[in-house]
């Protein structure tokens, strides 16, 4: 922080700094192991449950915290793999974790008989965590890697071994066989460097997830809506793993697409396949790839609700320092959230809003709201047309004549379901609503 009397310009974390109040603002901002026992830190969510902190964990922590009392070189022995810029990468050991500069003592491969002895950033370009077998710091590992979750878009292949006959590098003779399976990654783990993809058997009612390795088993083939569009390009520049030819081609047109959304007139393209479109397929092809939108814009919008509530109930507790507790610091971090919140709103109303230098976390906030409205407006165009085609297949499905007692049955169904839909997005919205209009 330049100056923490010039409001504005201050860049503040609030959960950080609640956990410790009398430490100077540069240590707070680099507190990840003071994040990693906070109150509640056990009801943490995460897409892999075994990155979550259990109360045992959070406790042995805490006690190794008391026993080091020395916060840049607490005592950890994590596997890892470490980047090398001639040979790849590398297993090595992680025995000491910097929480004030965010870098790991490591050596290669272990202390009995290292290659490589030094300090490394703790970077996910050229560090990836694989495990904690110390017994006592899974709760920092576990936080590092919550904390690098990040939700993606990736139409990908990725390998099964031993099922199949095709090759995994039809180039090498020896190259494994197995199969090929199609599916859609949804989350990437930067730190571990690993992707959360559809199960074959996924469906409309169960959200089954494979945990795959970002390697040579996987073949990147397109990033849709520009979901983790860095990530996509750094994992197929760096031959982290397998890509089609046209990969990068034309996820960097449908990146550029996203960016520039503002124009009122939608196209299928923007709400469905990510450039893709809908021409050509059958009414029930586009039924399908539509109500698997709704669900994807639906889930956003969850993932938004639940992120504004947990802002609510932060600056609650903020709040409840201050003006209960007497803690000034608090009241710095109310000021600078207050400035924060004020600069979005006179964006938003269209006034002038460029007086106020621009931190981080406003830019942040600029593209969370960014998205939340994305989201919705896509759910509402993805409604209206599941509506019209749900009406085209309900009458495709009668030969063009009287209705059948099952095609009126059919259409019933459908739109009693889209009608729920329609319901369920409006409450939603509604909430979001509420929720900004709280925070302002």
């Amino acid at each position: 922080i330049e100056d923490t009397m010039s409001v504005p310009s201050a860049t503040l974390n609030l959960d950080e700094m609640e956990l410790a109040p009398s430490a100077s603002t540069n240590e707070l901002e680099l507190s990840t192991a003071h994040k990693a026992v906070v109150e509640n830190v056990e009801k943490e969510k995460c897409v892999v449950a075994q990155y979550k902190t259990t109360t045992a964990q959070k406790e042995a922590f805490q006690s190794l915290l008391k026993e080091t009392d020395n916060l840049s070189k607490i005592p950890v022995e994590w596997v890892i793999d470490i980047a090398d810029e001639a040979n790849g990468w590398f297993y090595g050991t992680a025995y000491h974790y910097n929480d004030k500069t965010n870098m790991l003592h490591v050596m290669v491969p272990d202390k009995l008989n290292p290659s490589f002895d030094g300090e490394i950033p703790l970077d996910h370009r050229t560090v990836h965590l694989v495990e904690c077998v110390d017994g006592k710091s899974e709760a920092l590992f576990n936080k590092i890697v919550r904390d690098s979750v990040t939700k993606i878009r990736w139409d990908l292949e990725w390998f099964e071994e031993g099922v199949g006959t095709e090759k995994q590098s039809p180039e090498l003779d020896d190259s494994p066989e197995g199969r090929w399976v199609k599916s859609i990654a949804r989350y990437y783990i930067q730190i571990a460097n690993q992707l959360l993809v559809e199960d074959e058997d996924f469906g409309q009612d169960a959200r089954g997830f494979v945990m795959l390795t970002a390697d040579v088993n996987v073949k990147l083939h397109l990033c849709q809506k520009g979901k983790g569009y860095d990530d996509f390009v750094r994992l197929i520049t760096e031959n982290l793993v397998q890509s089609i030819p046209s990969a990068l081609e034309n996820s960097k047109k449908i990146s550029g697409m996203n960016s520039a959304r503002d124009h009122p007139q939608r196209q299928d393209s923007s709400a469905t396949n990510g450039g893709g479109g809908l021409a050509g397929m059958t009414p029930a092809r586009k039924l399908m790839e539509m109500s698997r939108g709704m669900r994807e814009c639906l889930s956003d919008i969850l993932d938004d609700r639940e992120r504004l509530i947990a802002e609510q109930e932060k600056i609650a507790r903020t709040f409840t320092s201050f003006a209960l507790n007497g803690d000034l610091d608090a009241g710095l971090r109310l000021m600078v959230h207050a400035e924060q919140v004020n600069c979005l709103s006179r964006e938003g109303d269209g006034t002038d809003g460029s007086k106020v230098k621009k931190t981080s976390k406003i830019k942040e906030q600029e593209r969370i709201r960014e998205a939340m409205d994305t989201a919705a407006d896509d759910a509402w165009y993805l409604a209206q047309k599941i509506e019209k085609h749900s009406t085209k297949i309900a009458k495709a499905s009668s030969g063009g004549g009287s209705p059948s007692k099952d095609s009126h049955h059919d259409a019933d169904y459908l739109r009693k379901k889209n009608a729920q839909m329609q319901r369920d997005i409006e409450k939603r919205d509604d909430e979001l609503r509420y929720l900004k209009e709280q925070l302002r």
